[in-house]
């Protein structure tokens, strides 16, 4: 399985994908906007599980969403409000 995450904060970045490689075996993408992940997401389209923070300033999140979703439609989304 191959998981995106995108989040801006640097310990929430790097300790999600840990325990997401640890229990699921899983291939971790992290991006700390929607223009990367939008890339990424180009590049792995078996891409399954998204895992987004929805607060990031100055992104658009709706747009952002929508461009993922189009990129990786068999993909799943969960969105998070972290705001540390």
């Amino acid at each position: 399985m191959q998981v995106l995450v995108r989040d801006d904060h640097p310990i929430v970045a790097s300790a999600i994908p840990m325990m997401i490689e640890s229990a699921l075996n899983a291939a971790v993408h992290i991006v700390h906007d929607y223009q990367h992940a939008t890339a990424i997401a180009s590049h792995h389209p078996d891409i399954g599980l998204c895992l987004l923070d929805i607060h990031i300033p100055g992104e658009d999140t709706r747009a952002g969403i929508g461009a993922l979703q189009a990129a990786l439609p068999n993909a799943r989304f969960m969105l998070c409000l972290a705001d540390i």
